[in-house]
């Protein structure tokens, strides 16, 4: 996951030497390296580091020790390569992480890009990862929109069609792997770009009064995924060994509790083949249907993620949606299943 090479970073830079096994085991004290194919992306997150020029290593005799190359937590040496690089690893954690550690991730931001970039990110409820790290000429390119985003520059970008577009970039957004820009054209228009269709970047002025403009949380999503509450159950001795604390264990979980011997979780749902998808990967004992209490307390839905209605019967039309969904989706992996059984039993 991008949490490791994240965390990798962070402790790198703060460090400003570590050996890779000390740093190792920091990871493994914070539970990011549960098992072998963590720590195999450790060791390969590691090495994508040195060969992109990010850190140097060293060996002193049975250790390697790490440095980061853009100089050293009091003085930093920070080009746009860097602030690319930066601004995907802020861009692409999970949601879950970003509950967890808003604060210490906006304090990070402040310190190495100068200004609080992650309120300008957000992240997708599935949160599908690349498989290898952007290109270099992919971090430049996102170096310069943060700068332009921070100094509410006008930019001209031409895309791979040779079409030139110009606007004042305002939002950044991951989403199944790619980086989607947002922001108002000189018009009034939005303007939304895939960052990987821009071909060059090229700053043309500056916004002479910055306006107010905030993202809508529609524009993230496609218009067949409308949102809705319900929620969760399981129990607490089956998932978590006993834990009296409920955890975060999805995306656009906005509430938890312990119901006697149960959790419960309240979930911002979509409509759509996308969350259904999504929704396979977690157990559950139950799926409990929209309710007042949990409509009463959308308020902790995060900003970028749309408002469900405000009337029960909209959210049990919307959820009728989602399981029929789901159910469809079952089917499917049922009979593949079914089938596997019946070519192998053959």
């Amino acid at each position: 996951r991008y949490t490791i090479l994240f965390e990798v970073f962070k402790e790198l830079f703060q460090s400003e030497e570590i050996s890779v096994f000390e740093l190792r085991e920091r990871l493994k004290r914070k539970g990011l390296l549960p098992d072998e194919n963590s720590v195999r992306k450790f060791y390969y997150y590691i090495q994508k580091l040195e060969e992109e020029g990010f850190a140097i290593s060293e060996r002193r005799g049975k250790r390697k020790y790490l440095k980061p190359l853009l100089g050293t937590k009091n003085s930093i040496v920070l080009g746009s390569r860097w602030s690319g690089f930066i601004t995907f690893l802020l861009l692409a954690l999970p949601n879950v992480y970003r509950h967890r550690f808003g604060e210490e991730l906006k304090k990070f931001s402040e310190h190495l890009l100068g200004f609080d970039l992650t309120k300008h990110l957000s992240g997708d409820f599935f949160l599908r990862e690349m498989v290898f790290l952007p290109q270099r000429d992919l971090f430049e390119t996102l170096g310069l929109l943060v700068k332009a985003l921070r100094h509410n520059w006008i930019v001209s970008a031409l895309l791979v069609e040779d079409k030139a577009v110009k606007f004042v970039p305002k939002h950044l957004h991951f989403r199944d792997g790619k980086i989607y820009i947002f922001g108002p054209s000189p018009e009034g228009d939005i303007v939304k770009l895939r960052l990987d269709y821009v071909k060059a970047l090229t700053a043309v002025g500056r916004e002479e009064k910055a306006a107010a403009w905030a993202l809508s949380p529609e524009l993230l999503y496609e218009s067949n995924e409308k949102p809705f509450v319900f929620g969760i159950a399981f129990h607490r001795v089956y998932m978590h060994a006993g834990r009296n604390d409920p955890d975060i264990i999805f995306p656009t979980q906005y509430y938890a509790k312990m119901d006697g011997e149960y959790y419960i979780y309240y979930l911002l749902g979509f409509t759509g083949d996308r969350f259904a998808q999504k929704f396979l990967t977690i157990l559950y004992d139950e799926i409990i249907e929209p309710r007042l209490g949990m409509l009463k307390r959308v308020d902790l839905i995060g900003d970028f993620y749309p408002k469900p209605p405000h009337r029960l019967e909209e959210n049990e039309k919307r959820f009728l949606l989602f399981l029929e969904t789901l159910e469809k989706h079952l089917d499917l992996r049922n009979a593949i299943v079914k089938r596997k059984k019946l070519l192998f039993r053959d």
